[in-house]
C-alpha cells in the first residue's frame, strides 16, 4: 500500500494523469503538494500592510497596530478558510473587531504615556539676525574698514610697532 507521507514511485503513479509529458507531472506534483495555508499566508502577506495601515488609523499606535495584525494572523491561521469567500474583506472586518477590542481595553484600564512625564517644551521666538544677515553685515564692516585705513597716511596704516600718539 502507498502511503501520502513520501512521495513514492508507487503514489506517482497513482496520483499523476495519465496523459503527461516532460515536466508536467512535476508541476501537477507540486501544485498538488502545495498546502492551502501557503497560498493563504501569501494573500495574508499581500494583505498585511493594508491591514497594518487600517488598524494605525483606529490605534494610532504602529506596536498596537502590529499586535493586531499579528492576532489578525493567529486568527486566520485557526480558521477553515474553505469557508471565507472573501479573504480581504475578512481579514479588513476581523482587524476592525481586534481594533475595537484594544480600544475598548484601553478605557477600561489606562495607561499612563511616557509623554507625561517629560517636561513641556517651551517655543521661544528667535530674535537674533539670521546668518545670511550677519554675513551682509560683516561684509560692509570690513568695507568700511578698508575705506578708513585707505584714508589713513602710511604710518598710521599697521606700523609693526604700534600707532605713535607723539606726531
Amino acid at each position: 500500500m502507498c502511503s501520502r507521507s513520501s512521495v513514492s514511485p508507487c503514489f506517482l503513479a497513482a496520483a499523476t494523469p495519465a496523459k503527461t509529458h516532460g515536466l508536467q507531472p512535476l508541476i501537477w506534483l507540486a501544485r498538488r503538494w502545495t498546502s492551502p495555508t501557503d497560498s493563504v499566508a501569501e494573500a495574508f502577506e499581500a494583505q498585511r500592510d493594508r491591514l497594518r495601515a487600517v488598524a494605525y488609523r483606529m490605534l494610532g499606535s504602529h506596536a498596537d497596530a502590529e499586535d493586531v495584525v499579528q492576532e489578525t494572523w493567529l486568527r486566520l491561521s485557526r480558521q477553515d478558510t474553505a469557508t471565507i469567500h472573501n479573504l480581504a474583506g475578512w481579514l479588513t472586518t476581523v482587524v476592525g473587531r481586534i481594533s475595537f477590542d484594544v480600544l475598548r481595553s484601553r478605557q477600561a484600564r489606562p495607561e499612563a504615556s511616557y509623554d507625561d512625564r517629560l517636561p513641556e517644551l517651551v517655543v521661544t521666538v528667535d530674535d537674533s539676525p539670521a546668518p545670511e544677515d550677519d554675513m551682509a553685515l560683516a561684509d560692509s564692516v570690513g568695507l568700511a574698514l578698508l575705506v578708513v585705513l585707505e584714508s589713513l597716511r602710511p604710518t598710521l596704516r599697521g606700523v609693526p610697532g604700534g600707532l605713535s600718539i607723539a606726531s
